[in-house]
């Protein structure tokens, strides 16, 4: 069974209509065009029958995220107001997804995370490569 997160994303930004990321055109076995990942992370475009989007879905490589969150980098969104959804499947041991935004490096970025074991979403703050959890206001911790 393979491992890895899939993903799928639709942005919204204000003024400028919708716009659908999908990877039908992308080559099997890379990233697709526009989106980049840290050297380390490992992302590759497959084919999955399953998938809602089908025919093509993108993936993290078997282990990643195992120390760090395996991130995959869309560049070509930068917009001030937007709203953002997006797709994922988790499973094969790896039950976690999440999404970064205001990222500038590996180690400084924010992260929305969904665990499926824990029941959670939790948002954060990577600051020179520490989390810091932020909780919503009136919320716990």
């Amino acid at each position: 069974m393979r491992t890895g997160i899939l993903v799928a994303v639709a942005f919204s930004i204000v003024g400028f209509g919708a716009e659908s990321v999908n990877y039908d055109s992308a080559r099997q076995g890379q990233l697709p065009p526009g989106w980049s990942a840290p050297v380390d992370h490992k992302w590759a475009v497959r084919n999955d029958k399953t998938a809602p989007s089908h025919p093509n879905i993108l993936e993290g490589a078997p282990g990643a995220g195992e120390t760090d969150p395996p991130l995959a980098l869309f560049d070509k969104v930068v917009c001030v107001d937007g709203d953002l959804s997006v797709k994922f499947r988790v499973g094969g041991g790896n039950n976690r997804a999440g999404v970064v935004w205001r990222y500038r490096d590996s180690r400084n970025y924010y992260l929305l995370t969904l665990s499926a074991d824990e029941k959670s979403v939790v948002l954060q703050r990577i600051h020179n490569g520490t989390a810091e959890m932020i909780s919503p206001v009136g919320g716990k911790r």
